[in-house]
């Protein structure tokens, strides 16, 4: 009797598990065990940072393979191997499903995304793909970020209007356990018939550039110390030449483990001016150098053609003019540059100006010393307040450059600049900053030259 009465209780709740089934618009499908060795597909709707795009608007040729310009990684958490790649928003199947994956979105990194090229598809482990770099040169950067398509390149503002963002990005590393036999969907809406959500939240990526933006350079008329004595540079006015970037990063890391985790990686620099041009800064710096004031970055040791790379772009004459009082800087005033944390060797924005004065010794002429005003980005003088630190964790005022941050520069300056833009003006400090930094990310820096 007890036994009839425990199958007839099981049939019983086994019917009404089957209607509720039947009432249920989008049933739970019912998969094999997660993590058995079966097959499993994953279908990945990343958060790109110009919304999100189809399928057929990624698609970018590349060698005599076509990929598209966002890739998925999935790697076995547990070994780190390679299970598979595609495009996002479309298919990837997993042919021996582990359960505990690892998924990675990477964009618009170019050649580093054929195998042929000896790129990341034809990487084994999750390690590989991780200690895989590129430099400047070799990726999109050069010209995505200035929003040319090919020919000449420039450092101005760049329009992406109704465009993909040219520069490359990746995301960290997601954890999620795949689901064999159904479609395992991640930063989608919702799941039909067969196929299982395992997060509507979509996957973040980050630029591997930053963006540098000369916003303002202000001329104040204010009592300075030189020497033991106040000096006062009257009436004075500054002349801008150009604006230009030396000691910036040639290569970077392609991916990082963590979220907003640095790419940097410590290698060639690269500068506005040819290599005998820099050289011979360095000697100089190092001559000019005292107990107080040190040039702004390493200058014991020489470049070479390996160490460092001429970027011709990286000097914009657009800014430029004379004036007094405060210039706002509209056009040409934009560089990207590669992550560059070691402040003692940071990334620097010079700008080249005629400082002007009345002579103090004849009464109706002007003095006229020509310098430069060198910012260490990233160094100091960084407001972070309108960082959203939830997207950039770990940020701090001395951060140095990191990769999708907007830094704002701002300068003030007082005084006649350096002979050399390697080293601060041995005789008088001449120029102060404030760095702001923005969601381009952006921060800003307000910098003094007094």
């Amino acid at each position: 009797m007890k036994l009839r009465n425990l199958l007839f209780g099981t049939m019983i709740a086994c019917a009404f598990v089957a209607c509720s089934n039947d009432d249920d618009p989008n049933p739970t499908p019912n998969p094999t065990p997660e993590g058995d060795g079966g097959v499993a597909e994953l279908i990945v709707n990343p958060d790109l940072l110009k919304g999100n795009i189809t399928k057929s608007s990624t698609k970018a040729a590349i060698s005599d393979k076509v990929y598209g310009n966002y890739m998925v990684y999935v790697f076995d958490r547990a070994t780190g191997a390679n299970l598979g790649f595609g495009e996002v928003d479309e298919k990837i199947t997993i042919e021996k499903n582990p359960g505990a994956v690892d998924v990675m979105v990477i964009g618009n990194v170019g050649n580093t995304l054929n195998a042929k090229e000896g790129g990341i598809t034809g990487k084994e482990t999750k390690a590989e793909v991780l200690a895989f770099s590129r430099n400047f040169f070799d990726s999109v950067d050069e010209q995505g970020a200035s929003g040319e398509e090919s020919g000449e390149k420039t450092t101005s503002e760049p329009s992406h209007e109704g465009a993909i963002e040219g520069t490359s990005q990746s995301s960290h590393l997601y954890p999620f356990t795949l689901q064999s036999g159904v479609l395992n969907k991640v930063g989608y809406d919702e799941a039909g018939e067969g196929e299982v959500l395992l997060t509507s939240n979509k996957i973040q990526l980050y630029r591997h550039v930053a963006k540098i933006v000369l916003n303002k350079i202000t001329v104040q008329n204010k009592s300075i110390t030189e020497g033991d004595d106040e000096v006062v540079y009257s009436n004075p006015k500054l002349d801008v030449k150009s604006a230009f970037i030396l000691n910036a990063q040639f290569e970077t890391m392609l991916a990082n483990v963590n979220r907003w985790g640095s790419v940097f990686k410590d290698g060639p620099v690269m500068g506005s001016v040819d290599l005998d041009q820099f050289n011979a800064w360095m000697t100089d710096a190092g001559k000019l150098a005292t107990a107080t004031v040190r040039p702004y970055i390493p200058v014991e040791t020489k470049k070479t053609e390996a160490t460092y790379k001429q970027h011709e772009n990286y000097s914009s004459t657009s800014v430029k003019g004379e004036f007094s009082g405060s210039k706002d800087f509209k056009s040409g005033n934009t560089f990207y540059v590669y992550e560059s944390t070691d402040v003692t060797n940071g990334t620097l924005l010079v700008v080249e100006a005629d400082f002007s004065y009345d002579s103090p010794l004849a009464e109706g002429e002007r003095v006229i010393e020509s310098g430069y005003y060198t910012v260490v980005l990233g160094k100091e003088g960084l407001n972070i307040s309108n960082l959203n630190t939830a997207e950039f964790p770990n940020a701090a005022a001395d951060m140095g450059v990191r990769r999708n941050i907007q830094y704002n520069v701002n300068m003030i300056v007082k005084a006649p600049g350096s002979k050399n833009p390697l080293i601060p003006n041995t005789k008088v400090a001449s120029l102060e900053t404030l760095i702001e930094l923005v969601d381009y990310g952006t921060v800003s820096s307000e910098t003094t030259f007094d």
